[in-house]
């Protein structure tokens, strides 16, 4: 009896596994056909990207000392103006050029 459920849950964990890989490849390639479509969506994730970082750069023990009593007013405003430059600056250097596209069936 024990052998049965060892099998069963080895393959209930197999199947769960393919599962969890199709939908995987399902979201990237959505994901890649709505960037290729939809440029604007890089662009806001470099953002995104920017705004975490500036987060985790005033989050730095470090860089709270360095900056003292001046961490906690620039809490917001520095992550948001990181994340507003990588955006625009994702604009403007992709207005030139034509758009790469990206893989949709991987």
């Amino acid at each position: 009896m024990l052998l049965a459920d060892s099998t069963l849950q080895l393959q209930l964990a197999r199947r769960q596994e393919q599962l969890v890989l199709t939908a995987d490849r399902l979201s990237a390639g959505i994901l890649a056909h709505l960037m290729n479509r939809y440029a604007w969506i890089v662009w806001l994730g470099g953002g995104i990207l920017g705004y975490v970082a500036g987060e985790m750069m005033l989050d730095d023990p470090a860089v709270t000392r360095w900056l003292g009593d001046y961490a906690a007013p620039l809490h917001y405003p520095v992550p948001i103006a990181i994340g507003g430059v990588l955006t625009g600056l994702g604009w403007w250097l992709g207005r030139r050029r034509r758009h790469v596209h990206v893989p949709e069936n991987l």
